[in-house]
């Protein structure tokens, strides 16, 4: 998601349960996909324990107006997901 691109949150009642971008051409070839993202209580500490269990992180913490802490992940046998932090209200 480029700078300024829309994000539509999908909630359920006040909880963000989801989110949704356009594919751009400044993100190359991405075909359309779902990805997983997990609700943590510290996306820096997750990361960490990510690299120390063998994992990677693909893209590093990073914060997000309104959606929180954000990084992406991936498993030591390839998987990827998404892990953020919601900001505090």
């Amino acid at each position: 998601m480029g700078e300024g691109e829309p994000y539509r949150v999908l909630k359920l009642g006040e909880e963000n349960v989801g989110g949704l971008f356009q594919i751009t051409p400044e993100m190359g070839e991405v075909s359309p996909n779902w990805a997983t993202a997990f609700a943590v209580a510290d996306t820096d500490a997750t990361c960490a324990k990510t690299e120390e269990l063998g994992g990677k992180v693909l893209v590093q913490p990073v914060d997000i107006p309104q959606i929180g802490r954000y990084a992406v992940v991936q498993d030591p046998i390839g998987a990827s997901s998404r892990c953020s932090r919601t900001p505090a209200s």
